[in-house]
This record gives structure tokens, C-alpha cells and sequence, in this order.
């Protein structure tokens, strides 16, 4: 729906006008890239410029004109980037220098600074889309993509204080929402998708990913959406599935989004061949 730097075209404003037209009461969009070097496919949405307002303000408003409300989502996708994609060349990044199992790629492993960029990278990102017109931002935390890579000892496995224990792995998480509050202010909602379960050797279990649940409810949260998997898991446990052929099937993750909403106060949203 965007073209090949990330910038919406008019067919990406048709597919968001067609949704709003639907009577649909919240439009989360596709995660929008917030560096040049966090894409995954191609015609993916970019939101690392402000060139980009004019297009995600349109996108915002053709959403929105049948009174849908419509909320951002933003991520880089850290090793789960397709390097052939990028239009200036550049590393790969992620928390450590580890092998994907998914796409093979070995990471740079991120610096401080590199580290800092990509927290300012998320903030300017959410305060284009408040900026926009948009309703709210989502910061995609789940599926093996750059946050999820952070939180997880699958791919992080830093010694400093970005690494280690998962208080420490929760750091960047913490810093991103931090420097997001800080440029959208406090009646701005911020969501978060939040892996239950990573479904890999040494990913996020569920008792790692409440636990972090309660953090993000404590630093102020206003939502989380419950997933889990990536294209790493087993297919069978992947985010999405095309098997939903009875009732019973459907809503696969609801049991881990009940446990989260037993233990925070914030409101809690699930997805899962629903």
C-alpha cells in the first residue's frame, strides 16, 4: 500500500477507506517501519521522515471519515529485516550478534548510541502519527521483531544493562515507552502487542511476558494485545493460522490474554484467528 521508500499511495488510501467504510469501531494499522533499516516487506508503510506526514495524515483522515477510529503501529524489525530492501544500504541490527533461526541473518549487535537512536527513532515515529490524525500508537513488541528481540534470551544475550536478566532485557522496552509519553503527552493512548509465548528454545514463557505485563501496566500502558509465536515457532504455533474451521478454533491466544488481564488493570485486547 506504500511505495518502494515507504510513502502511501492512493491504493493504500482505497484499502484504509474500504476498512473505515466497514462500520469497523478501531482500525489498527500495519506496522509501519520507523528506520530504513527495520522493513521486512516490500510496499511495507514507512514513518521515519516527516516527508512522510503528508501521506499518513491522508491515510489517517480516509480511515477515519466514516467514523472509525485508527490507531498506528510502529516497529523496526530488528533481524527480521530484508536487507534487500534497503534503498541506502546499512547493517543489520538486533541485541546481539546471534543467527536468526527464521531468516539466517546474523545481526550487528546494536551500540548504546545505536540503541538510543532507535528509542528517539519509536518517539518520532508516534508523535508523526498524533501529528497525523491518528487515534493512538501500537508498539509492535511481539512476533520476533526488534522489541521482541530485546525481551527475549533467544536473541538477546547482551552482558551489559540491556541484557541479562529479564528486568535488564525489559530496559529498552521501558526506555521506548518512556521517550513515546514524552512526545505524544498523557492523553495520547499508547498500546502494545505483547508476545504470551515465544514458542522457541529460550524465547519468552509466559511467566516472563506477565511479568512484564505488570511493568508496562506500572509505567503507564494504556493497552495491551496479546499474541505470541513468530516465524521462528513451530508453523503450528506461528502468530497466525489458517485452520479456524470451528468455533472452538478460533481465538487461540485468548487463554494467555485472561491470564494477562487477571493480574494488570490495563485494558487488554487478543487476536488469533478470530
Amino acid at each position: 500500500i506504500s511505495d518502494e521508500k515507504g510513502y502511501v499511495t492512493p491504493r493504500g488510501l482505497e484499502f484504509y477507506s474500504i476498512l473505515g467504510e466497514g462500520g469497523i469501531g478501531a482500525i489498527i494499522t500495519g506496522y509501519q517501519y520507523v528506520m530504513k533499516n527495520g522493513l521486512q516487506l516490500p510496499f511495507q508503510t514507512g514513518n521515519y521522515e516527516d516527508s512522510q506526514l503528508e501521506g499518513l495524515t491522508q491515510l489517517s483522515a480516509r480511515t477515519k471519515a466514516h467514523g472509525s477510529i485508527v490507531i498506528g503501529q510502529i516497529v523496526h524489525c530488528g533481524v527480521r529485516a530484508n536487507p534487500k530492501l534497503f534503498l541506502d544500504g546499512g547493517d543489520i541490527w538486533g541485541p546481539s550478534a546471534i543467527q536468526d533461526p527464521a531468516s539466517g541473518i546474523t545481526p550487528v549487535e546494536v551500540s548504546k548510541s545505536q540503541i538510543q537512536e532507535l528509542v528517539d527513532a519509536y518517539a518520532n515515529a508516534a508523535r508523526r502519527l498524533k501529528t497525523a490524525g491518528y487515534d493512538g500508537v501500537q508498539i509492535h513488541g511481539a512476533h520476533g521483531y526488534g522489541i521482541n528481540q530485546f525481551l527475549s534470551k533467544a536473541w538477546n544475550q547482551r552482558g551489559d544493562s540491556y541484557g541479562g536478566p529479564l528486568r535488564k532485557r525489559y530496559r529498552f522496552l521501558a526506555e521506548t515507552l518512556e521517550a513515546v509519553r514524552g512526545l505524544v503527552g498523557d492523553e495520547f493512548p499508547i498500546l502494545i502487542k505483547l508476545n504470551a509465548h515465544d514458542f522457541v528454545e529460550g524465547g519468552l514463557t509466559p511467566e516472563e511476558s506477565l511479568q512484564i505485563a505488570k511493568w508496562l501496566d506500572d509505567d503507564g500502558i494504556d493497552a495491551i494485545e496479546v499474541s505470541g509465536g513468530g516465524a521462528a515457532s513451530p508453523k503450528h504455533l506461528w502468530p497466525i493460522s489458517s485452520r479456524i474451521n470451528r468455533l472452538e478454533d478460533e481465538a487461540y491466544f485468548r487463554d494467555y490474554a485472561l491470564m494477562v488481564k487477571r493480574s494488570i488493570g490495563a485494558p487488554v485486547i487478543t487476536v488469533g484467528g478470530i
